[in-house]
């Protein structure tokens, strides 16, 4: 092989190896959403070992699936994970010895919302939001008097307005519920300061949005399989 054969290969293995973690970031991130994104189904048993294992992440204790969607060897997973701790975008979350899970720092956050784009919204732009919620002082706010739209029929087509509200559930500054009507109701947690955002100086790749809704919905399918098995239960609203 000559020289400029190898030079070559390794300029393509480097930008692989770029891929690979900027794809397991982008992958992290939407495993973090399809935990904060309100459920407003009440059926089955997953909801409350949701719930736990959000509340793990926000505690620190628990951490993401450190695995990479479509890697296909485990050795390019384990220098993406590498790669993302080693950069300040990721903690390790060990047990035993081993890395267990990962949990997205701030600039890891701050640049994984970077290469998605303009789907998903900063904490900054959700401002507005997070004061009207603040504003109903501890009570369950509905999305239609949080929004300040008449919202009837199916609730799954309100959808997008969640958008506004993920930055501040991610971060766990407000958390959700819902009724026996699916309809989604939100509240502000006590004591819980807004974080600090990074800045990132990554831009959009032309892959992430794509990759980001995959990684969500498979990661919303795999929540919703789970069972809870301490017998913790989750509350409906009221519809009153």
């Amino acid at each position: 092989m000559n020289l400029k054969s190898r030079l070559s290969r390794l300029e393509q293995q480097a930008a692989s190896a770029n891929d690979d973690w900027q794809r397991l970031l982008v992958s992290l991130l939407a495993r973090l959403d399809a935990l904060a994104w309100p459920f407003r189904e009440h059926t089955g048993s997953f909801r409350p070992e949701v719930r736990r294992l959000f509340r793990e992440y926000l505690s620190g204790v628990g951490g993401l699936r450190a695995s990479g969607q479509g890697e296909t060897s485990w050795k390019a997973a384990h220098f993406a994970r590498n790669q993302l701790i080693e950069s300040g975008r990721c903690d390790a979350v060990t047990s035993g010895g081993q890395v267990t899970g990962l949990r997205l720092t701030p600039q890891g956050l701050a640049d994984a919302m970077a290469l998605v784009g303009t789907r998903l919204r900063s904490i900054t732009e959700s401002s507005g939001v997070l004061q009207r919620i603040r504003a109903a002082n501890g009570q369950w706010l509905s999305e239609s008097d949080l929004f300040g739209i008449p919202l009837d029929g199916d609730p799954t087509i309100w959808a997008g307005l969640i958008d506004y509200v993920l930055p501040l559930l991610r971060a766990g500054i407000v958390e959700s519920n819902s009724d026996l009507r699916s309809r989604s109701y939100f509240r502000s947690i006590d004591g819980v300061q807004v974080p600090a955002e990074a800045a990132s100086s990554l831009s959009e790749a032309s892959w992430s949005d794509s990759w980001y809704i995959a990684s969500f919905n498979s990661e919303r399918a795999a929540l919703m399989r789970l069972e809870c098995l301490d017998g913790g239960i989750v509350i409906p609203v009221r519809c009153t």
